[in-house]
């Protein structure tokens, strides 16, 4: 009987140095597979050390941290008065119109190839937007569609809607930041316990000695997460699944 497969995903990649250099430790260690960047301005970091380390490489799409892509005045509705994105999810749910979304996640895939020379292996979206509103979610499922990569979904009618637009998704997911911090040893071994069969998405947000970060409360929980991703326990437990980078070809037919 094969072991159920598990894509272990580090959310944040360009958010801080001490995000990064936390998310390689668990790269590292063998426990995080696949590693999602952001890619607009000012967080647009090197990936090469991501694929050094032996991971595959997503695009962590964004519309509520830093600024856009695109020109300012081409997605009025996303940004404030200072060219910045609206920080609160419920004031950017609120004023984006759908062509602004479209025109900067458009951006964020072409900025994705400049840094990466290559397609996302996996696509998620910062804050999960995409579970708040419908229009995002089928804007996400369509670039991934496009970009031939996985959409990451949270629950079962994300699943099913995303699979209708004929793109890539996994069976089951896991992750989160409440209760804070997400990822213990208790918790690592408790999802475990109930994995099943298919292909399943972890979500994690490690980090080294991370600070305060604008716009950003999980920050010191990080760094339990990444104690929890790096230690030897957690090798042990991981071991009984399959762990696998992101790759369409993963999925097969899958979609």
């Amino acid at each position: 009987m094969s072991r159920p497969r598990l894509i272990v995903v580090a959310d944040d990649w360009g958010l801080s140095p001490e995000v990064d250099a936390g998310i390689i430790e668990t790269v590292r260690a063998g426990t995080v597979t696949t590693v999602d960047a952001f890619v607009n301005p000012p967080f647009a970091a090197d990936m090469r050390p991501i694929a050094a380390a032996g991971a595959a490489v997503g695009l962590h799409l964004n519309l509520t941290h830093g600024q856009p892509c695109a020109a300012v005045s081409d997605v009025p509705s996303l940004t404030d008065g200072s060219g910045r994105f609206w920080g609160q999810r419920e004031e950017l749910l609120r004023r984006a119109e759908l062509r602004d979304a479209q025109r900067e996640w458009r951006h964020q895939v072409d900025r994705f190839w400049e840094l990466a020379g290559q397609a996302p292996c996996h696509v998620s979206v910062h804050k999960q937007l995409h579970r708040e509103d419908p229009r995002l979610l089928t804007l996400a499922a369509q670039i991934a569609r496009q970009c031939g990569a996985p959409l990451r979904t949270l629950d079962p009618a994300m699943r099913d809607a995303c699979r209708a637009l004929g793109t890539l998704t996994t069976d089951a997911f896991a992750g989160g930041v409440r209760p804070a911090p997400y990822w213990t040893l208790e918790r690592l071994q408790e999802q475990l316990d109930g994995i099943g069969g298919g292909i399943t998405e972890w979500m994690c947000h490690p980090g080294r000695k991370v600070g305060a970060i604008d716009g950003i409360w999980y920050c010191t929980e990080r760094d339990v997460e990444r104690a929890t991703f790096c230690s030897p326990a957690a090798r042990e437990l991981l071991a009984k699944v399959q762990l696998a980078p992101c790759s369409p070809a993963l999925f097969g037919g899958h979609a």
